[in-house]
């Protein structure tokens, strides 16, 4: 399973309006930050299709 590294990578995320004010409402509301949503979301994404991950995860990044 991926885990959350120390560092965190800065990420550009483009959402339909309509998703955005979903999600600033829904922070506003909870006072959850809407990164942790969006981190919260990708987490469950990967869960679901980590089996397509295994064997990618094991080969580095750097190579081309």
């Amino acid at each position: 399973m991926l885990t959350r590294r120390h560092r965190s990578e800065p990420t550009l995320v483009r959402l339909p309006p309509v998703y955005q004010a979903a999600l600033d409402h829904l922070s506003l509301r909870t006072r959850v930050r809407k990164s942790e949503y969006i981190r919260e979301a990708l987490v469950d994404l990967l869960a679901q299709y980590e089996d397509l991950l295994v064997g990618d995860a094991t080969q580095s990044t750097d190579s081309p």
